[in-house]
C-alpha cells in the first residue's frame, strides 16, 4: 500500500518518545513493503530521504507558550491545506496520523474530502488541545463559536471524522472518552520496543557502587527529584550507588535538579549525562545495574522502563497512568509510591538475587508478549487495512 504519516515533528525534530516512534512507525511499515510518505514540519533538510515532506508550520514551536495558538491556526490553513494536496497527488491508500499537537487539522481535511479514513495514533492527549473553545463568559463562547465556524475551522475536531484509532494504553482511550473526544473503541496496543536495540544483556553480578539510572526527558512531571532523594537516602544509609540522568531538559529544571542533589549531599554521585543517541542508547540501560521510573503523572503508557526491561535491566517504577496497565509488583519490577519506597525497594534488590532473576524475566515476557515494536506496527498496518475497506 502507498501510505500517508502525518506528524507535527519527525526526527531529528525530536521532544521524546512520540517523534522517535513516528520514524520506528514509517521504517518498519515500509520494511514490510509498504511505500510510505512523511508530512510534517519544519525546514527542508538535505539529509532527509526523498519521502519526507516538510511542507507544514507549527503555530507556534514547543519552547513558546501556545496561548495564541488558536488565532495562529487560521493563518497557517492554506498553507497546509494546499501541502497535504499536493503531497496527496501521489495516490494514497491509507493515512496514519500521529501527533497533530500545533498544527490543527488543516493537512487532515484534504485527505478526509478524497475518501481517506485515516488511522490515528493516540499516545498522549493532544487531540484534547484541539477541542472547540470553552469559555466561562456566554458572550466569548458565542464570539469563538463563530470563528470557529468560520476562519477557524480547521483548528478544532468539528466535522473531523475519527472512525479508527489504536491507542497505547486503555488509560489514554480512556482519557480521552471522558474528556468528550470523538473517538472510537478503537484498539489498545502498546507502543514497542526495537529488539534489534534493545536487547537482553547476559546475567551479571550487581557492582558495588550500584550504578541507577534514569532515561528520558528532564521535566518536573517525570520525578527525577525522586530519584536523586533516593540516592540521598541511600548515601544517608551507607550504600554505595550512584544516579546518572540521561536525557535533556530546560535549564530551569536542570538547576533545580542539581540544587536537589547539593541538599541530598549527593551532588558527586549524580551525572547529568544530556542526550543520548537512540542508537547507544541500549547500551548505556545495559551499562546499569537498576532502571528508575518515577513518572508522577499519569503518563499514557510511558517507553523507557519498557526499553530497560528489554535490556535485562531490573527496573523500580512508579506505577501511574497507562504503566500501572504493565507493571506487576515483584513479576516484573518493583513498584513503589515515593523516594523512601523506591530506595528501600533497590536495596532489597542489591541483596535478593532470585528477585532479580523473577523481575528481569518477567520483564522480558512482558516486553515479547505485550510491547515489542513489530506487534504496534502490525496493528496500526491492520487498522489501515480495515480504514481501507470500511472507506
Amino acid at each position: 500500500m502507498r501510505l500517508l504519516l502525518l506528524s507535527n515533528l519527525y526526527p531529528p525534530d525530536v521532544l521524546g518518545g512520540y517523534e522517535l516512534l513516528a520514524r520506528d512507525v514509517t521504517d518498519h511499515l515500509r520494511a514490510r513493503g509498504h511505500d510510505v510518505h512523511v508530512l510534517t514540519s519544519g525546514p527542508a533538510r538535505s539529509d532527509d530521504p526523498s519521502y519526507v515532506h516538510r511542507s507544514l508550520e507549527l503555530a507556534s514551536p514547543f519552547d513558546q507558550p501556545a496561548s495564541l495558538d488558536r488565532l495562529r491556526h487560521a493563518r497557517m490553513a492554506r498553507q497546509h491545506r494546499d501541502a497535504s494536496r499536493s503531497v496527496a497527488k501521489l495516490g494514497f491508500d491509507g493515512a496514519v496520523v500521529m501527533s497533530l499537537r500545533r498544527l490543527g487539522f488543516h493537512a487532515v481535511r484534504p485527505l478526509q474530502e478524497a475518501g481517506l479514513r485515516p488511522v490515528y495514533c493516540f499516545n498522549d492527549d493532544w487531540l484534547l488541545s484541539l477541542r472547540p473553545y470553552e469559555a466561562a463568559s456566554p458572550a466569548v463562547r458565542l464570539a469563538w463559536r463563530m470563528l470557529e465556524r468560520g476562519p477557524l475551522a480547521s483548528r478544532t475536531w468539528s466535522d473531523i471524522r475519527i472512525d479508527h484509532a489504536v491507542y497505547v494504553s486503555r488509560s489514554i482511550r480512556d482519557a480521552l472518552v471522558n474528556a468528550g473526544a470523538p473517538v472510537p473503541p478503537g484498539v489498545v496496543c502498546f507502543q514497542g520496543v526495537d529488539r534489534k536495540l534493545f536487547w537482553k544483556r547476559p546475567a551479571t553480578p550487581t557492582a558495588s557502587p550500584l550504578k541507577l539510572l534514569y532515561a528520558g526527558r528532564i521535566h518536573p512531571t517525570k520525578g527525577c527529584d525522586i530519584a536523586i532523594r533516593a540516592l540521598g537516602r541511600l548515601a544517608r544509609a551507607g550504600f554505595a550507588a550512584t544516579l546518572t540522568l540521561a536525557g535533556t531538559g530546560s535549564a530551569e529544571e536542570l538547576d533545580r535538579l542539581r540544587g536537589v542533589a547539593r541538599d541530598e549531599q549527593v551532588e558527586a554521585l549524580v551525572t547529568f549525562a544530556g542526550f543520548v543517541e537512540r542508537t547507544k542508547l541500549g547500551d548505556v540501560y545495559r551499562a546499569h545495574d537498576v532502571f528508575l521510573f518515577p513518572s508522577i503523572w499519569e503518563e499514557p503508557a510511558g517507553l523507557t522502563y519498557l526499553e530497560a526491561m528489554a535490556c535485562g535491566v531490573p527496573v523500580v517504577a512508579l506505577a501511574r497512568g497507562g504503566a500501572k496497565e504493565l507493571l506487576v509488583d515483584r513479576d516484573n519490577c518493583r513498584v513503589v509510591d515515593g523516594d523512601e519506597t523506591m530506595a528501600s525497594a533497590i536495596r532489597e534488590l542489591a541483596g535478593d538475587t532470585a528477585l532479580v532473576e523473577r523481575i528481569v524475566d518477567g520483564g522480558v515476557r512482558t516486553v515479547e508478549r505485550r510491547a515489542s515494536l513489530d506487534r504496534y506496527v502490525e496493528t496500526i498496518e491492520n487498522a489501515v487495512i480495515q480504514a481501507r475497506k470500511a472507506a
